[in-house]
């Protein structure tokens, strides 16, 4: 049995996130559905900027959290099998409002936003008239390059494709 003596707050902003998710539903399993899975956004008003110019989603509540997006799925022609795909002929993964966002949009292709940070992206492999050749929850993609770019600059860094992890984005923070 706990008592009101036991129970001392050092950061009261952690009781009021906690008591939040308890009392918004619909954000706690847009959360759950980000970081599990991924969520289409077909929206890009819903898609915000930090100062940093990484990319944030708005939640059904207003609370904004970092994201990671991409093109979930990819087209091939059908005598062609995707298990044999290399890494980099595979669509990249953007943190950063770089110019192939705008490009990803303006061409029709519909993103998808996660927060995963393990680096096993939801992907689907599908035929050149869209069934669905190979679906898995755990494709390896390798980070865009103008968004690697601007994190190199950011942080002062030289990270190459092969060397990021989506750890260092901090999406859970």
């Amino acid at each position: 049995m706990f008592y009101k003596s036991d129970i001392k707050f050092t950061d009261f902003s952690e009781l009021v996130n906690s008591v939040r998710v308890f009392t918004n539903k619909e954000a706690f399993e847009e959360k759950s559905e980000l970081h599990h899975r991924n969520i289409a956004l077909q929206d890009p008003k819903k898609l915000l900027l930090d100062s940093d110019g990484r990319i944030l989603y708005r939640l059904s509540n207003g609370e904004e959290v970092k994201i990671v997006l991409y093109v979930d799925y990819q087209h091939f022609q059908n005598n062609y099998y995707p298990h044999d795909t290399p890494i980099e002929n595979l669509n990249r993964y953007h943190f950063y409002n770089c110019q192939n966002i705008e490009v990803i949009y303006r061409n029709g292709y519909r993103p998808s936003g996660t927060t995963r940070e393990d680096g096993a992206f939801p992907y689907k492999f599908l035929g050149q008239f869209g069934e669905e050749f190979f679906a898995t929850q755990h494709q390896q993609l390798l980070p865009c390059e103008k968004c690697l770019d601007i994190f190199n600059n950011q942080h002062k860094s030289n990270l190459g494709i092969y060397h990021f992890k989506l750890e260092y984005l901090q999406l859970s923070e």
